[in-house]
């Protein structure tokens, strides 16, 4: 790499020490920003059990740069717990319905 190669992160204008190639195009990056990569996607190793290089959306930007964003999704956890919520609440509706015919049935 010669000396002008910049980071192709936005805003940084550090030398790039890495290249790394994401979704068939290379990407010139700076020890900072290589190591915020490969830090985040420990953390989301850490929540999800897995991190693939798939999760990783790039931005490019007007002037040439990039942006690396993580693709967030759900755990198993947060997905079974939303739909208990959800099932939670057709229960008691159909709970209500039930006691209001056992209600009406003790009450004749």
């Amino acid at each position: 790499m010669s000396e002008t190669t910049q980071c192709m992160i936005q805003g940084c204008n550090s030398a790039a020490d890495m290249i790394i190639e994401l979704k068939g195009q290379q990407l010139v990056l700076c020890r900072t920003h290589f190591k915020g990569l490969i830090s985040s996607l420990s953390r989301v190793a850490e929540r999800s059990g897995a991190a693939y290089p798939s999760r990783i959306k790039l931005v490019k930007m007007e002037d040439g740069k990039v942006k690396l964003l993580i693709r967030k999704t759900r755990s198993k956890k947060k997905k079974e717990e939303e739909e208990k919520g959800t099932k939670k609440k057709g229960k008691s509706k159909k709970g209500r319905k039930a006691r209001s015919k056992s209600s009406k049935k003790t009450k004749k």
